[in-house]
């Protein structure tokens, strides 16, 4: 026990002046219990951590959800291409048919004329 320090065998405590205030000090943890100032300002830092925190969360979810929408305007976009892909396929198949066909029918007249 140093010298200054009041034992109370009820809390597990000692009792004792620091800096002009009555303290509390728990000999077990080696520290001084915080003075109901402290103890608030503990409480204040610790909720604007949360606060930050859960905007933090709230930002990454709005991040997430945002990447998440680009990523259908992709696949839209990519089914709207291979649509487009398609459609041109099966105009490029019917042009070269439409070619065949007339290739075939001006054989047909100079082989017939």
């Amino acid at each position: 026990n140093d010298a200054g320090r009041l034992p109370s065998k009820a809390l597990g405590l000692e009792l004792c002046v620091r800096n002009q205030l009555v303290r509390f000090y728990d000999p077990a943890n080696s520290e001084y219990l915080p003075t109901l100032g402290e103890a608030q300002a503990r409480a204040e830092t610790a909720e604007q951590q949360a606060e930050t925190a859960k905007q933090q969360v709230e930002t990454a979810k709005q991040r997430a959800e945002t990447a998440e929408q680009r990523a259908e305007i992709a696949e839209h976009r990519v089914e709207a291409a291979e649509q487009r892909a398609e459609a041109e396929r099966s105009k490029t198949a019917a042009a070269l048919a439409r070619v065949a066909a007339l290739e075939a029918e001006l054989s047909a007249k100079h082989g017939a004329g």
